[in-house]
């Protein structure tokens, strides 16, 4: 359902059979507290879209998050300052996507996703920066996260960023149950730096950093990505995680032929 206008509030608050709500693309969205107010007892309602233009950390925040939530979409003009109006989201919610939020940093999730950890399995982040702290940022706070989507716009390893990589460079707690399949990394945005090596994700196969991984999708043209399908970097990359995949047999739950490597243009990717 399409909310094209903010007076569709007092009807939406008595749609008890409603299942999916998106006003995302409302010009004028309500305050977080009136959207709360108005869906907080659907109990029926599945998948949540909306954009704020009131910051949470700016309003008297109030109301209660709809009980059986599975997936919340999230944007809009608000703050690092925000993150604790976002903590209490319902266990259900397994999915978040946070796009087009320009004024969110990597704070906000350092933030919000400690709290998440025990219930979400998919993470989609609309911008953010790859740096050495990036693993840490989005990837220990949620152990039971099997999906990553990210769009990277800036790389920020300065001094710090290596042709090569080894098991040393990761300094991460015990992650050897971490639950991390897919990563798929949107770099079709990315101006400062013209290319980008897999030496930093295949040293993550290679030395099992994240145990389960086993498929890696890169997005970009080819001038972005320096290391092509055909390049050794690349193809050892895939034939590690297709290796992996292969030792899972039975227990496999992305099989050997759909593991591995793969480069979209960002016009396959969704």
């Amino acid at each position: 359902m399409l909310w094209s206008s903010i007076n569709c509030l007092a009807p939406i608050s008595k749609s008890q059979n409603l299942r999916e709500l998106s006003i995302a693309l409302v010009p004028n969205p309500p305050t977080l507290t009136d959207l709360l107010r108005s869906v907080g007892r659907l109990e029926k309602l599945k998948i949540l879209a909306f954009r704020l233009t009131v910051d949470p950390a700016l309003e008297s925040y109030a109301g209660r998050w709809p009980p059986n939530l599975e997936w919340i979409g999230l944007s809009g003009r608000f703050t690092d300052a925000a993150a604790p109006a976002f903590v209490d989201i319902p266990a259900s919610a397994t999915q978040l996507c946070v796009e087009s939020c320009p004024l969110v940093t990597a704070a906000f999730f350092r933030r919000l996703l400690p709290h998440l950890g025990q219930h979400l399995d998919y993470l989609k982040v609309g911008s953010s920066t790859l740096n050495c702290d990036y693993l840490e940022t989005f990837f220990v706070p949620l152990p039971r996260l099997r999906c990553l989507r990210a769009t990277i716009e800036q790389l920020e390893f300065g001094q710090d960023f290596k042709s090569s990589w080894t098991a040393d460079d990761f300094h991460l707690p015990d992650v050897s149950n971490h639950r991390l399949e897919r990563v798929e990394v949107d770099m079709s945005r990315l101006k400062e730096h013209p290319t980008f090596s897999s030496d930093y994700l295949r040293t993550i196969a290679a030395y099992r950093v994240i145990p389960r991984l086993r498929k890696v999708v890169f997005v970009g043209d080819r001038d972005i990505l320096r290391d092509q399908q055909g390049d050794t970097g690349m193809r050892e990359l895939n034939d590690k995680l297709k290796a992996l995949a292969r030792e899972d047999g039975e227990a496999a739950t992305i099989g050997e032929g759909d593991a591995g490597v793969y480069i979209k243009r960002p016009s396959a990717w969704q």
